[in-house]
């Protein structure tokens, strides 16, 4: 089982939030960190109890935001 998914909002065939949306249904134990340039999308992310981290974030904060989100309780809802 995956126990960290980075999510990208602009996916071919989908969007991030309706992936997000189905993780948090179907895969509630899973984490997942959402990666977009639109501070709106990790709004949502939040309210799905998912973190996010924008696009122009340094790689650092990405490598950060996934550790955290590993070690954290489900669906912990941070923002970098």
């Amino acid at each position: 089982m995956v126990n960290v998914v980075i999510l990208d909002d602009e996916m071919p065939g989908a969007r991030g939030t309706q992936v997000l949306e189905w993780i948090a249904g179907e895969l509630p134990e899973t984490r997942v960190v959402m990666y977009t340039l639109d501070a709106d999308v990790c709004e949502v992310a939040r309210n799905l109890g998912a973190g996010c981290v924008l696009k122009d974030a340094s790689y650092d904060v990405l490598v950060r935001a996934v550790r955290n989100g590993a070690a954290s309780l489900p669906r912990s809802a941070e923002t970098y």
